[in-house]
This record gives structure tokens, sequence and C-alpha cells, in this order.
């Protein structure tokens, strides 16, 4: 047979293995632990600052840490935890590279999430009077030299998380489609439990409005957008579907509900 056409074969077989028949439920359960990994992390962060620096007492929710006692480097501290865990989260996908899909797609996912959340918050207190890091720099004056500088800065990050999740995305799932459908499933799934859990926060919708949540989603819509920096780079070892997974399943599903009905209606801690 003539190299061509076996070559030709081979992309074939490739690209009907690996677009659109990974198990639906599985990558939704780790999209959905993934989500609730960060958001813990990067609020259980900062309520953590906060009890071991100056608030007594305060209530922990999935929208974020509130106290009366805080002040603005506390509240400001969530997006600077969020950076740190996402360069953790890829330290930890690049040492793992002989890890199953899933795995590194939940890191990849953690990533991601946290990555476009903390860049997120800097552009978002550039362009608007809204966010943590507005706060912190009350005062500040639209286009100032520092108003300017965090506007650019948080979209170069931005940029930056997008160009590096596309990398890494086309090392471990080969064909740009495939990681389109995996990011649009894997953002529906993460924002729908985020949203149910904050119906249950007592503080209605106008802290709902007033927390992390617009800035989260509008943020994290990014990874929609991932695809288009993905390079394919061939066969690649671990790039089956996903198959069926009740471990995953399980793990999310107790996740969720905890998420949901616990953290979303926070909890009070005290030091």
């Amino acid at each position: 047979m003539p190299a061509t056409a076996a070559t030709t074969i081979r992309e074939r077989v490739e690209v009907v293995a690996s677009t659109g028949r990974d198990d639906l439920l599985t990558l939704s359960a780790i999209a959905v632990l993934a989500f609730i990994m960060t958001d813990v992390l990067c609020e259980g962060g900062r309520a953590a600052v906060a009890l071991l620096t100056i608030s007594p007492a305060g209530r922990l929710s999935s929208l974020g840490w509130l106290s009366a006692y805080d002040n603005l480097w506390v509240d400001g501290s969530g997006a600077a935890i969020a950076v740190v865990a996402a360069f953790v989260f890829w330290t930890l996908l690049r040492s793992l590279k002989s890890a199953g899909s899933g795995t590194r797609l939940f890191l990849l996912l953690s990533c991601g999430f946290a990555a476009l959340s903390g860049a997120g918050y800097f552009v978002v207190a550039g362009f608007s009077d809204f966010g943590d890091w507005y706060r912190l720099l009350q005062g500040l004056h639209r286009w100032t030299a520092l108003s300017v500088s965090l506007t650019v800065g948080g979209a170069l990050a931005y940029g930056l998380a997008l160009f590096a999740l596309g990398r890494g995305f086309g090392h471990v799932f080969a064909d740009p489609q495939r990681v389109r459908r995996i990011l649009l499933i894997s953002w529906r799934a993460a924002i729908l439990v985020y949203i149910c859990s904050a119906v249950l926060n007592p503080g209605g919708a106008q802290e709902a409005a007033l927390s992390n949540l617009p800035t989260t989603i509008i943020s994290d819509f990014g990874l929609l957008f991932v695809f288009l920096f993905v390079v394919r780079r061939g066969p690649q070892a671990d790039s089956a579907p996903l198959q069926r997974s009740f471990v995953w399943i399980g793990s999310s599903a107790v996740c969720a509900l905890l998420f949901i009905f616990v953290l979303g209606r926070g909890v009070m801690l005290s030091r």
C-alpha cells in the first residue's frame, strides 16, 4: 500500500476514534470536580487568610468568603490564590505525563478554571467599577497608568492562559473539534452546578449579583475558545475516548451535593 494511502487511512481512524465518543457523564463529572476543587481552593484559601489575620469569624459559601471584619487585602487575595493554584495544577500536569487522559483532563480543567478566573478578575477591575481588585484599589481613576497596567496585564495573562491551555489540550487530545466539544460540555456542567449552589445562598439574588458569580462565569467562558489554540500533533498514546467511570461519576455526585446543599447555603467559620 502506498505511504500516502496508509497515512490517509491512519488519519481517518484517528478522527473516528477521537471525535464525539467521550462518555458524557464521565466528562461532566470530571469538569464538575475540577470546578469545585478550584472554587474551594480559592475561596477557602481566602477564608484561611482572613481567619489567620484579621477576621475572627465569617461565612464561607460557594460564592465566596463574607465577613464584616475583612479588609481590602483579604478581598483581593482570592485572585492571587487562583493564579498560584493554576501554576500548581500545571506543574502537576507536566509531572504526571504517564497518567490517564481522565486524570490529565481533570488537571487541565482545574488549571483552566483557576487561571482564567484569576486573570479575569484583573480585567474586570480594569474595565469596570466592580470586583475584589477594584475595591482593593478604591479611588483608582479610570485610565490612569495603574488602571491601564491592571487591564493590560490581566488581558495578557488571560491570553497566555488560553495559549498554554491550547498547548496542553493538544498534547492530550489530538483533535481540536474534540477539544471544543469537551470544553463546551465541561463549561456547561460546571456553571450549572455553580448556579444551583448560588440559588441556595441565604443572601439571595443581590448577594449573588455582587459576588464572584458574574466574574467567574464570564472569565471561564474563555474555555470555549481554547480549541482555537490547539495544535494537532498526530497520534497520541492516551487520546482514546473517555470510558464511563463510576469512580469519577460517584465522586463528582457526592462533591456536587455537598457543594450545592452545604457550601451553597454557607458555613460559619470562626477562630
